[in-house]
């Protein structure tokens, strides 16, 4: 079965194309916010006009969509890889061999949960819902805009701020880079007004996705070969609620214990008390594969102890505070994305031509990525380079 390690290597190149979106969308805002500062005072209020009938963010929606498209064809090569791991981890327990594609079942509920993705990634994609927090003019609170009004709403008020001399043009390039590499492509929940990075968004869906399909996939392949039984996955660095039972062996009965928050026992005899959160829920990156329990190769018990006392080893901040390997985990995300978002900056500043503010970036790169190595080394987490890579960037 596919480790967590092997799913993050598929889904990570759709993520990288989603940084190439948010790069690009900022880039163009920060490259005419730039203008501003290159043009005579009767040509701003020329430009002033021209943006509210510009041809760009016409250009902008069409990159968009072309960018999605392109996605929803890597997500349904993704979700098909997935599938068949899944079918060929269980040929074992089959009476006949065939072929993946011969299994039409399999192949029915593939389609389905693809076509079901799809929709839920169309539905996101909407570029109405998708765009930055930027500072209020009038509040100064930090509001949702979408694209095409966070690019007005910027560059004309680089404009009015430059006119009533209230900041320099090299002042509002600083101001709009640093709100929208800090913001990032966002998108809004229209009921709540809730709003969540893209690409965190997209990373969820994909993850919403390989879930549907885990379970959908699997429940077909228990009638298929007469299971008896199911069994979870397991990785290092576990969350710490469902490490005891990684990997483990349940019975149908046990398992549906599990997931009805009752006490339970796996095949080895040992004995648990309800979970809170059953597997698959609230962010749970374990799924569960249909065995036959007298057959199932199972992870050796030292294996998974090994684990268990190296996550709680884990390490202590120089503050004192005291982190598992999971929360350390959790913590290399945070200072990955440190990293896009300082490279996001300096190519925006480079976008505006501003080499000053593109060096005063760079040195946040470095000095993240300093962080980022150090805190990693002394983890003893590896290094996630493409967690950090940003396309187009020198």
């Amino acid at each position: 079965m596919l480790n967590e390690i092997q799913l993050d290597n598929l889904i990570e190149p759709i993520i990288d194309r989603q940084e190439t979106i948010n790069n690009y969308v900022i880039a163009k805002i920060t490259k005419r916010v730039s203008d501003v500062g290159k043009i005579t005072k009767a040509e701003l209020n020329q430009l002033q006009e021209l943006i509210k009938t510009s041809a760009e963010l016409q250009s902008i929606s069409t990159v968009l969509n072309k960018e999605f498209e392109k996605q929803l064809q890597m997500i349904d090569e993704l979700l098909s890889n997935v599938a068949q791991d899944m079918y060929y981890d269980a040929k074992d327990f089959y009476t006949s061999a065939t072929n993946f594609e011969d299994n039409q079942k399999l192949q029915r509920v593939l389609i389905a949960i693809g076509n079901q993705t799809n929709a839920s990634f169309r539905n996101l994609a909407d570029t109405r819902a998708i765009g930055f927090l930027v500072e209020d003019t009038k509040t100064g609170n930090l509001v949702f805009k979408n694209i095409d009004d966070t690019y007005t709403s910027l560059v004309d008020g680089a404009i009015q701020s430059v006119q009533l001399g209230t900041e320099n043009y090299e002042q509002a390039v600083r101001r709009v880079i640093q709100q929208l590499s800090n913001s990032g492509l966002r998108r809004v929940a229209w009921q709540s007004g809730y709003t969540k990075r893209l690409d965190a968004t997209v990373r969820q869906t994909i993850h919403d996705g390989i879930k549907a399909l885990q379970l959908e996939m699997q429940k077909e392949i228990a009638k298929q070969i007469n299971a008896d039984g199911w069994q979870l996955s397991a990785h290092p660095n576990s969350a710490p609620d469902h490490e005891p039972i990684q990997g483990h062996v349940f019975t149908l009965g046990e398992f549906d214990k599990l997931q009805n928050n009752e006490d339970f026992t796996d095949t080895w005899g040992n004995q648990f008390s309800a979970l809170e959160r059953v597997i698959g829920q609230w962010n749970c990156r374990h799924w569960a594969r249909a065995v036959i329990v007298g057959k199932a190769v199972t992870y050796k018990p030292e294996t998974l102890q090994r684990w268990i006392k190296n996550n709680a080893k884990g390490y202590t901040m120089k503050n004192g505070k005291h982190l598992s390997l999971y929360e350390c985990s959790q913590y290399q995300r945070k200072l990955e994305e440190k990293i896009r978002d300082s490279k996001t900056a300096q190519i925006a500043a480079e976008s505006a031509g501003n080499k000053e503010l593109a060096k005063e970036f760079r040195q946040k790169v470095l000095s993240n990525i300093n962080q980022y190595k150090m805190f990693s080394k002394s983890c003893g987490l590896a290094i996630k380079k493409n967690r950090i890579q940003v396309t187009n960037y020198k």
